[in-house]
């Protein structure tokens, strides 16, 4: 009883190494839900894409391309995970709440679907093939392009590297956004 006498009863938090398996697992369901998401979105829009790119049949490529976004989801979620649980446990010295890591982790998301979004609009509006007649003047094509099936291809291609650029862009900013928000909080 002499050794409990002597905790204080406003320490530091315990450590919760549990806390970071859980997180880790919910990157991986968020990437696979990620990739899921955006591969519904881009095979509703185009799934002549898909046809064209990946050489599948017209009735398999909405499917297929759910399968393709939702395991490649889940293979960034797979390598992000360890990932974030490290630098959550060192930003945190593994005493973060569950709450507190997940709130880190939606920042972070928000990088890839701004990525996601950002690719596609950039590639969508703003790439014209040298010898398009809408090369030098993108605005004045702006309301015929966005209905036409090239626009819809561009946009495809341009989400796929926007969403592993604001992956990228939110892995390197992982370790800044939870040191900054675990300092920043109240206790």
């Amino acid at each position: 009883m002499q050794v409990l006498d002597n905790i204080e009863s406003n320490g530091p938090p315990p450590k919760n190494f549990d806390v970071l398996l859980g997180i880790a697992l919910c990157s991986l369901f968020l990437g696979a839900s990620l990739g899921v998401l955006a591969a519904w979105f881009n095979a509703w829009l185009s799934p002549e894409y898909f046809q064209e790119t990946m050489g599948w049949n017209p009735e398999e490529a909405r499917p297929a391309s759910l399968i393709q976004g939702g395991l490649g989801g889940l293979a960034y979620g797979f390598a992000f995970a360890g990932f974030f649980a490290v630098v959550c446990g060192w930003a945190t010295q593994f005493r973060c709440t569950f709450s507190f890591a997940f709130r880190q982790l939606a920042k972070i998301v928000l990088f890839v679907l701004f990525g996601w979004a950002f690719g596609g609009l950039a590639a969508g509006l703003l790439y014209q093939p040298p010898e398009s007649p809408a090369a030098l003047s993108a605005i004045s094509f702006l309301p015929s392009a966005l209905s036409s099936a090239d626009w819809h291809d561009r946009w495809v291609a341009g989400t796929i590297l926007g969403q592993k650029a604001g992956f990228l862009l939110g892995a390197a900013f992982c370790p800044l956004i939870v040191w900054r928000a675990w300092k920043g909080r109240k206790e």
